[in-house]
């Protein structure tokens, strides 16, 4: 007859299960007595999320106690376990007890012919004997056997409703989360109802003509991303009324507008906010590019096997200053932007076209790293 061995590895599996409270604990009370100004956020904590707070806590307590319930029928089911194979054990060496007894009294039997009578009813007492003791620990190891498949059956009931507390769980802390990103939201507007204001002093500042038109001032960005927004886009208005928009003079001579236009628009897709920066200027010039890439250095070779998109992610590049004019700061505008995007984890691609205009397109996550 085979051993039953309990299996540990449950009894592991199940405490592993209480790591899952730490998504609740990640989230506590003392989130919403974080200060927040008034005046960088949209939204204010509420009874809404308190009753989300509480809603947590209450099922974070019944995961609790789930938790705590398999774990003592699992440690019931350890000791059903071992007394199984304990009384398993006593029932082989009963068997073979009975076995060796039957073989004794049979051989006696053989040998003593002349008591046939009195050691047939000898053995058959023997073998009654140990048939008695048989069953009653045959008895004993199906007893056992019911209690295990009854706490085997508890078990699977219990996993079954952790399993709804767990979800339950993480569907009000994913909510309660959400309420929190909400918290932090700000609307693009708060960054850039300023830009109409410089942008009319560059106007004047660099003798351009030049209207800024924002589309998704509404967009709600989170806090910390917005704030970090802040030099990045008074950079690319600069560059563009300072480099991209040409003067009246040849933009009429081009056709175009005497005024120029620099439109800003923001907009989520997925789980990303995109906002493009686009001006109707002159475009940048791959060769200008290239004859600054030469300048700073990079081999002939290398340039004449680049694409124009990858020559035109050059001026990422601190290094390389496309624009003739050079006695502002904000020369290395484009290097700054990118790099300030890549501490948020944001990306930042150019599109331009000679003559018609250039578009910079910034890809930010909903929520700041």
């Amino acid at each position: 007859m085979s051993s039953v061995y309990t299996d540990e590895g449950l009894i592991a599996s199940i405490n592993r299960l209480g790591d899952n409270q730490k998504l609740s604990n990640n989230i506590s009370e003392s989130s919403f007595k974080h200060s927040i100004s008034p005046d960088t956020c949209l939204l204010t904590p509420d009874s809404s999320h308190q009753d989300l707070f509480s809603e947590l806590n209450t099922q974070n307590h019944n995961y609790k106690m789930q938790i705590e319930r398999l774990q003592k029928l699992i440690r019931n089911l350890s000791i059903r376990v071992k007394n199984m194979e304990r009384e398993n054990y006593e029932l082989r060496l009963a068997y073979d007890k009975f076995t060796t007894k039957i073989a004794t009294a049979t051989y006696t039997q053989y040998q003593l012919e002349d008591n046939w009578t009195d050691n047939s009813d000898s053995s058959d007492y023997v073998e009654k004997d140990c048939y008695d003791e048989l069953q009653i620990l045959s008895q004993t190891v199906m007893k056992a056997v019911v209690k295990i498949q009854e706490i085997t059956t508890d078990i699977q009931l219990s996993l079954e409703d952790t399993g709804k507390v767990n979800l339950l769980l993480n569907k009000t802390a994913q909510q309660l989360q959400k309420s929190f990103t909400q918290i932090r939201m700000r609307p693009l507007s708060d960054l850039v109802e300023r830009f109409p204001l410089a942008l009319s002093q560059m106007s004047v500042e660099y003798g351009k003509n030049v209207q800024l038109k924002i589309e998704g001032a509404n967009t709600l960005i989170e806090s910390n991303i917005l704030e970090a927004l802040d030099e990045p886009l008074m950079h690319l208005i600069i560059n563009a009324c300072q480099h991209g928009i040409e003067d009246q003079t040849i933009r009429r001579a081009c056709g175009k507008p005497e005024q120029g236009l620099i439109e800003i628009k923001a907009t989520h897709q997925g789980n990303r906010t995109l906002i493009t920066v686009k001006d109707d200027g002159s475009g940048i010039s791959p060769e200008k590019i290239r004859s600054r890439a030469l300048a700073i250095g990079l081999e002939p070779k290398q340039l004449a096997q680049i694409s124009d998109d990858e020559l035109l992610s050059l001026i990422f590049e601190s290094k390389l200053k496309v624009s003739e004019h050079t006695s502002t700061p904000f020369s290395r505008g484009i290097s700054i932007v990118h790099s300030k995007l890549k501490q948020v984890q944001g990306d930042l691609k150019v599109d331009t076209i000679q003559g018609v205009g250039t578009t910079f397109t910034l890809s930010l996550p909903l929520i700041a790293p």
